[in-house]
């Protein structure tokens, strides 16, 4: 079984410096989540405690980024939601060699809710997003 921690501490040691290498952390994210046949199409996690981040998270989406026009509106829909709202700062993206996952790591801005509540917000922006990419490409 593939645990977020494990892929999110492997890249996090050999990748992310004080430079803040942020799309190439989140490349090799994607990588580590594609080598390991990670099977959500869309996920969230957290990172505690990274230098440089007060609370670093994880979005991501195995769903043919490079492929697939619906996944990168999808992207540019969850940017420009988080932009709006003030809720947190895109740190870093990236795509998996393959070009199938993506990642983005977002640094949490809002502390006004609790963890479960974000995670819980974040998790609906992506399904909405979604939602919305896919409406939007069959009009």
């Amino acid at each position: 079984m593939v645990h977020e921690g494990d892929i999110m501490n492997q890249a996090t040691q050999t990748t992310a410096d004080e430079n803040g290498r942020w799309d190439c952390l989140a490349k090799e994210i994607a990588n580590g989540f594609q080598a390991r046949k990670w099977t959500d199409a869309r996920s969230t996690c957290s990172c505690y405690g990274h230098e440089g981040a007060t609370h670093l998270w994880i979005l991501t989406g195995s769903d043919g980024y490079e492929q697939q026009p619906r996944s990168q509106m999808e992207v540019e829909i969850i940017q420009e939601r988080l932009e709006a709202k003030g809720l947190a700062e895109e740190m870093g993206f990236g795509v998996s060699d393959d070009g199938y996952t993506w990642v983005m790591l977002i640094e949490r801005t809002h502390f006004k809710t609790s963890h479960k509540k974000w995670n819980d917000r974040l998790t609906l922006l992506l399904w909405d997003a979604w939602q919305e990419a896919g409406n939007a490409l069959k009009s």
